[in-house]
């Protein structure tokens, strides 16, 4: 019989949850040292596989964007087919293995991309990407202003024998341009925006080719010869697993709105977004989650709100620490929560759901919940320590 247990605040918040035995073979990688993590793409990628994220605008219902610049971008894309168009017309969620970084030299009208080129151990990943490449070997375009960009449509990636499949072959590019105003706050504090950082050398990262997690729109970029995008991403997160003489887990996350003009339909403002973050902790042990505001902009009052599941409880950042207790039939477990820099409205709301209790390991796994409402962008660190 289910031994059902209460989640309960010391300051009246309570979530009720149930122990049972669940498939804990991720969460048990949780468990893993930071080195362990970091020296394994695999083990990295399914970590980051947990993680669940979603925007409420979430349906794409354009079916072409283009660049805005005066009539210029309207012609080229009616004419000249120069545009973005949907591979899926629902906003999804990738994650891989990074293999290269770039980002603009300087920003050329309102663009300064930051890109990454994601490459997948993940077989339902890679597997998904595929859809891509052969939308583009259906359209069959060609850069003919870059002769390296001519592409053979003969040969792989656009077709394949998935009896033998080189993971190399199938990049997904991986593209946003972070609003202007909180650019120089993301290169010190987030992630390089600019060329003197990169990301072996950024703190929150050094790791030249992380693992990485990103949610937005799954799309070709016909500006080119229609490779495949996730353009924008409008989440991102990764485990910064640089300290490899610490058990703690820190989690990098980044809601965002589309920075330039390109995107009007795809990345709409503000910003409402969810992201669910697992965690894992000793059930006889103390433990802290600490939740540090990094670059963000103006929160919208109310906003957060919308994306939270109906029947579920909430509570705004708005306190230094808070205990939150674990009331069980033979024990009870505290975890302190700490927010490093309080929010001063109710735009970002946590919660805790799907809590489950290993017995046979003597954890409790489950996920922390943060539903956020941003005018631009949203960005935060979540350390997990015991």
């Amino acid at each position: 019989m289910k031994n059902t247990l209460l989640f309960v605040s010391l300051m009246s918040f309570m979530v009720p949850f149930t122990s049972i035995a669940g498939d804990a073979e991720a969460f048990r990688l949780l468990r893993l040292s930071n080195l362990a993590i970091k020296n394994n793409d695999t083990i990295n990628e399914e970590l980051l596989d947990l993680v669940q994220a979603s925007v409420n605008d979430s349906v794409v219902t354009a079916r072409k964007q283009h660049h805005q610049l005066f009539l210029v971008g309207w012609l080229i894309s009616t004419f000249g087919g120069y545009n973005w168009r949907p591979v899926e017309f629902t906003k999804r969620k990738f994650v891989g293995t990074v293999e290269r970084a770039s980002r603009s030299n300087s920003a050329e009208f309102t663009e300064h991309d930051v890109n990454f080129d994601l490459y997948f151990y993940r077989k339902k990943y890679l597997w998904d990407v595929f859809k891509g490449y052969d939308k583009q070997r259906a359209l069959k375009r060609q850069d003919f202003r870059r002769g390296k960009h001519m592409k053979d449509y003969n040969v792989s990636p656009y077709v394949r024998d998935t009896s033998n499949i080189s993971r190399m072959d199938y990049r997904l590019h991986c593209e946003l341009t972070p609003p202007a105003a909180f650019r120089r706050q993301l290169n010190e504090l987030f992630y390089p925006v600019y060329h003197d950082r990169n990301l072996e050398t950024h703190p929150a990262i050094k790791d030249g080719k992380p693992g990485m997690g990103f949610y937005g729109v799954f799309c070709s970029d016909c500006n080119h010869s229609c490779h495949t995008e996730l353009h924008p991403y409008e989440w991102i997160w990764w485990l910064n697993t640089s300290d490899t003489s610490s058990s703690d887990k820190t989690w990098m996350v980044g809601l965002f709105k589309e920075g330039s003009n390109r995107m009007p339909d795809w990345s709409v403002g503000p910003k409402q977004g969810r992201i669910s973050i697992p965690f894992s902790i000793k059930k006889n042990g103390k433990s802290t989650i600490t939740f540090h505001p990094l670059a963000f902009g103006k929160l919208i009052d109310n906003g957060a709100y919308e994306m939270i599941p109906n029947g579920v409880t909430s509570s705004s950042l708005n306190f230094d620490k808070r205990s939150v207790a674990v009331l069980g039939v033979d024990n009870s477990y505290l975890i302190d929560i700490k927010v490093l820099a309080p929010l001063l409205n109710n735009g970002v709301q946590y919660w805790f759901d799907r809590v489950l209790e290993d017995k046979e390991n003597g954890y409790i796994n489950g996920y922390i919940n943060f539903s956020i409402a941003a005018e631009d962008l949203f960005t935060f660190k979540m350390t997990v320590s015991e």
